[in-house]
């Protein structure tokens, strides 16, 4: 039994790498299957690629704001990543390579975005749910799933790789929520809430 959670252990370590030039990726070790027809907005990513650094302590990591997602029972700070690839603390991080009006924040299925991955689990992850982001100035923005769709690392759509199509820049103010699926994690659950002015 023992030696089986060390070889756990060592293959969720090795599963939690972040390569540099791959963009932000948080992994789970659960499983889940691909939803039939997930098309991504039409956005075309320009901006900077993430530089593979190593990571710092999450003691180092600036606190930049709190997420408060109700329905999921999702309430935690996010904190700044830079523009950074490597391995992800179990913190809810703001990647700062997203393109303009993209809040874009990655955490561990198995971890802090364990509630995120449940819900659409169980069919509770909802378009039309709503959530607050406050940044460290006191500014609290309240948004709207617009969508949320899982796909492979692997898919391309006018050729961008993987996941690139949903840390593009926005035209109106975004928040994205990113972490992964599948036993292999080999998959992204992406939610994209977009500023709710009603």
């Amino acid at each position: 039994m023992l030696h089986r959670r060390l070889l756990l252990a060592a293959l969720v370590a090795a599963a939690l790498a972040l390569p540099g030039p791959g963009g932000p990726e948080a992994t789970a070790g659960v499983s889940g299957a691909l939803p039939g027809s997930a098309v991504p907005p039409a956005t075309v990513y320009a901006g900077p690629r993430p530089i593979d650094l190593p990571p710092p302590s999450p003691t180092a990591l600036a606190r930049v704001g709190w997420l408060v997602y109700p329905a999921i029972d999702l309430a935690l700070p996010a904190y700044r990543w830079g523009c950074r690839g490597g391995t992800l603390p179990d913190l809810a991080v703001r990647w700062d390579c997203a393109g303009q009006n993209n809040t874009y924040l990655l955490g561990h299925a198995w971890g802090v975005f364990l509630p995120l991955y449940q819900a659409r689990l169980a069919g509770r992850l909802q378009v039309g749910q709503h959530a607050t982001y406050s940044d460290t100035s006191g500014q609290t923005t309240r948004y709207e799933v617009a969508w949320i769709r899982i796909v492979p690392r692997t898919y391309i759509w006018r050729g961008l790789t993987g996941d690139r199509w949903a840390w593009n820049a926005t035209r109106r103010q975004a928040l994205t929520l990113q972490t992964c699926w599948g036993a292999t994690s080999a998959y992204r659950l992406i939610v994209r809430l977009y500023e709710d002015r009603d």
